[in-house]
């Protein structure tokens, strides 16, 4: 009876660490949106754009209200001169927060690539009216100090 109790103690033992090294090596696998968004950026800060962007790509599927992620989608479209791809990425991120004053601006810029006067202007008076505003807001906080 002993010799079969010590058989499933170790039995127990095995599975039980077959079990830790299994979790263990899947959590390691599923990483967060904001660590593909920190690989995507690494990849970008070494002109690896296709690489940024699956990891852009992977942050967003994880997290898709974050306008930061499709901002930067936009960004490493844009450095392989897929304007289209990156319109649509900067529109995004502009959907999700209208003030973001750099996504305007760098739809402005597309369009002017595209010869598309008629947009770039849009998006570029968009552009300065964001930008005015908040220097109409850092003006008026520098008089209440």
């Amino acid at each position: 009876m002993k010799h079969f109790n010590k058989f499933n103690f170790y039995n127990f033992l095995l599975i039980t660490c077959c079990f830790i090294v299994v979790s263990c090596s899947s959590n390691e696998i599923k990483i967060g949106p904001l660590e593909h968004f920190k690989r995507g950026n690494q990849y970008y800060e070494k002109t690896d754009f296709q690489a940024a962007i699956r990891e852009y790509k992977a942050a967003v599927v994880l997290d898709p209200m974050q306008e930061s992620f499709y901002f930067n989608l936009g960004l490493a479209y844009y450095s392989l001169q897929l304007y289209e791809e990156s319109i649509v990425n900067y529109k995004k991120a502009i959907e999700l927060k209208p003030g973001l004053a750099k996504a305007w601006y760098n739809l402005a810029l597309i369009y002017d690539k595209m010869y598309d006067p008629e947009n770039s202007f849009i998006y570029y008076e968009k552009y300065l009216k964001l930008n005015k505003s908040k220097e109409v807001k850092k003006i008026g906080k520098n008089n209440f100090k």
